[in-house]
């Protein structure tokens, strides 16, 4: 009797935890932005990474398939290069590679006129044929809008005027995630350079377009000659509270930079190794900074992750054997005891 009103006790506790709690994942692709927000089994891409296969491909060959939205922020090619090497192996496996909607700066425009690489606009020939929009206008900027109560997809173009500057026609795109009438938002700024970034600041509806970011990425890989000096002042200024900010590159944040970031009182997670001997890593953000999920480092099962009491983030009583545990974490996430996990699976409890 004692022993199933302590199993009740740790599903109660179980069952308290909220499910599908949002979880961005910044990869590590070395110079280049590859960015994946998965949300109540909504997964949202902005951005694909380069052509080395460590972006888009890497998340296809972790079982993700099907995407609510591939957002490309411009159309160069550590942000849209990664589409060949998830085009190829999609076709060598046979794995489906499918968005609701694909969307970049340029939409149904001659990309293949604007990217300098041999081999991607065969790639954007293909994807001509799906829900492709021409993303400089308003109008079409309202499609990225999913039917979520707890996700919202929102973008701006500070230029649209293209030129022969891809990182100034670039889209900012707004993720937000909501949770029990708590919205909290990542703001994810692509190249724009410092005009623009002075125009994001500067914009009639800043005080809107920043409401409730806790998450900002670094503009332009943090590259000093195009980063406003007084960048991170003026966010903490216009965002207010804590904003952490996150930098995608292979190459550790200029001192410089890192310098003005403290000064402002901004926290900098980087994907670019701590040491030179150290590898780089994949950043997982979670808005909500309760330890809801977990991230799977090696492929694996619910079952034996609940061998290693360890790994969990949870308080669980000792006399609750490991698959009395399995079976409680199961039941609320809705996954099976022996379902493989791919390795990078983030898992939510």
């Amino acid at each position: 009797m004692k022993r199933h009103l302590i199993l009740l006790i740790a599903l109660l506790v179980l069952s308290l935890i909220p499910r599908g709690w949002a979880v961005t994942v910044m990869k590590a692709v070395g110079h280049g932005d590859c960015y994946v927000v998965i949300s109540d089994g909504r997964v949202v891409v902005v951005d694909v990474g380069p052509g080395n296969g460590q972006g888009l491909a890497d998340f296809l060959s972790s079982g993700y398939v099907h995407y609510d939205r591939i957002i490309i922020t411009h159309v160069h090619s550590d942000h849209a290069g990664g589409l060949i090497p998830a085009a190829r192996y999609a076709e060598e496996t046979g794995s489906p590679l499918t968005a609701d909607l694909f969307v970049s700066n340029h939409g149904v425009h001659d990309l293949d006129l604007i990217v300098k690489d041999a081999k991607i606009p065969d790639v954007l020939r293909a994807m001509r044929g799906k829900k492709e929009v021409a993303a400089l206008t308003d109008e079409a900027l309202s499609k990225l809008a999913l039917d979520d109560p707890n996700l919202r997809v929102e973008g701006i173009s500070l230029s649209h005027d293209v030129g022969q500057n891809e990182n100034r026609s670039g889209l900012v795109i707004k993720v937000t995630e909501i949770r029990d009438g708590d919205s909290r938002a990542t703001l994810f700024l692509g190249d724009i350079e410092a005009p623009q970034q002075q125009a994001l600041f500067d914009h009639p509806d800043a005080p809107k377009i920043f409401e409730n970011v806790r998450a900002v990425t670094l503009p332009h890989h943090g590259r000093k000659t195009t980063l406003a000096p007084d960048f991170f002042r003026k966010l903490k200024e216009v965002a207010g509270g804590e904003v952490l900010v996150l930098h995608s590159d292979r190459a550790a944040l200029d001192v410089e930079v890192q310098g003005w970031a403290r000064q402002a009182g901004i926290k900098i997670r980087s994907t670019a190794p701590s040491t030179k001997e150290a590898p780089p890593h994949d950043v997982y953000v979670n808005l909500y900074e309760k330890p809801t999920y977990l991230v799977v480092k090696q492929p694996t099962t619910i079952k034996s992750l609940c061998l290693n009491r360890s790994t969990l983030p949870l308080a669980v009583p000792e006399n609750v054997s490991a698959q009395e545990l399995a079976g409680a974490i199961s039941t609320f996430s809705e996954r099976g005891l022996t379902e493989v996990l791919p390795s990078g699976h983030p898992l939510s409890l």
